[in-house]
């Protein structure tokens, strides 16, 4: 096949669908490949920070994802151990910017309002089922060579946009490498039926324990509850999903794990601390977590992914419609991996050390610091502003 647009975007999440949507908003020509059949509703992400509801605005999807998305303005920090809840509230920034709540709803399902919005643009292709095997870059553009069932067909575009995952074949392709590290625990995220608000949690709520700790979510109306936990990295996969109701046993209140419940799905997975050593590579930009991942934890992964779609589609819509230089390209690259290593790896590090934290002494630190947030707006709102961090530097167009 010769086909041709200005851009290819390889990934068909949230990630590469927003980085599609920003640029075929500026009339520029937009293909988006995946190599799923659909948008995966595999247990991923749920919750979308005030700077990411920032951008779904901008956009112009964000009337549409509240449609089908909770609003969320507070999320909970359980400390089991001493049987505290603290909330911390978006709200209390509320004088500073509009956005000052949180949507929650799976990742699929903020793919699905984005590929609707894709659909009523001209010059956008969605193309399922194609798999990159390779490409190559000359003066003019780059090749990709897709792979699809009906066999190997290649594709020519003015520039790529690398957005298909952790194991990215376009960071391969163009020889980046994924430094960091993996953590030694499974994840295990779980989706089940079972309304943990008739129960005490709040829509989000994060259960501090040295072993018993969890990130709980409400993930639509209907009442589909995401609860993400730790499990032994050693032990076999069936037996990890054996275990699944002793864990909500010991994780959940005594009234919700004898509540009868129905899970959805369950996915254990390995998490890691890594960012690419480069994010362009002449004609190829990464973004999303084909450029960085982190531990769920604090929800900084595709929040972070979310937020190089709208600077990558800033910086490249600029180029290709002459108003900047390449090197705003060059901008981006240093900046987005300076988020990553100063805001998105700290961050969730930070997070997930608070969540399981084993002292008593740090973990009374912890949540002095929390009761401090309660009783203080300066440090509510410094703790919520500090999600905007992630935003990084404006790309200079």
């Amino acid at each position: 096949m010769n086909a041709d647009a200005n851009v290819l975007v390889v990934g068909a999440g949230p990630t590469g669908l927003l980085a599609a949507l920003g640029l075929a908003r500026m009339g520029i020509a937009v293909t988006v490949v995946d190599q799923e059949l659909s948008p995966s509703k595999a247990p991923r992400a749920t919750n979308y920070m005030p700077p990411v509801v920032k951008v779904l605005d901008s956009f112009g999807v964000l009337d549409d994802v509240l449609k089908v998305a909770l609003k969320n303005d507070t999320f909970w920090q359980y400390y089991k151990l001493e049987d505290q809840r603290v909330p911390v509230c978006f709200d209390v920034v509320k004088d500073l910017t509009p956005y000052h709540y949180g949507v929650q709803c799976g990742q699929h399902t903020l793919a699905s309002v984005i590929l609707e919005h894709l659909a009523k643009l001209p010059h956008v292709n969605v193309l399922w089922g194609r798999r990159v095997l390779d490409l190559e870059q000359d003066p003019t553009g780059v090749t990709t060579t897709l792979q699809s069932e009906q066999g190997t067909e290649t594709f020519r575009s003015d520039w790529v946009v690398g957005a298909d995952g952790a194991r990215s074949a376009v960071r391969r392709c163009i020889g980046a490498t994924f430094e960091g590290h993996t953590w030694p625990e499974r994840f295990v995220a779980t989706n089940v039926w079972l309304d943990l608000e008739e129960h005490g949690f709040g829509k989000t709520t994060l259960v501090h324990h040295p072993v018993d700790w969890a990130v709980t979510v409400k993930i639509n109306r209907e009442g589909l509850w995401r609860v993400t936990y730790g499990e032994d990295a050693s032990l076999p996969e069936d037996e990890v999903l054996r275990r699944i109701p002793e864990r909500y046993g010991r994780i959940l209140p005594a009234s919700a794990h004898r509540a009868a419940y129905d899970i959805e799905s369950a996915a254990p997975y390995r998490v890691h601390q890594r960012c690419a050593d480069r994010l362009r590579v002449g004609r190829v930009l990464l973004a999303g977590d084909a450029a960085h991942i982190t531990n769920p934890v604090g929800g900084m992964g595709l929040n972070t992914g979310a937020l190089d779609a709208a600077h990558v589609a800033t910086a490249l819509g600029a180029v290709i419609q002459g108003r900047s230089d390449d090197k705003v390209l060059d901008f981006y690259d240093a900046d987005r991996r300076r988020v990553y290593w100063e805001v998105t790896n700290s961050t969730s590090t930070e997070h997930k050390r608070r969540l399981r934290e084993p002292s008593p002494v740090r973990r009374a630190q912890d949540f002095g610091m929390l009761i401090a947030a309660r009783e203080n707006p300066h440090i509510a709102r410094a703790i919520v502003m500090s999600f905007f961090d992630a935003e990084g530097h404006p790309m200079p167009v």
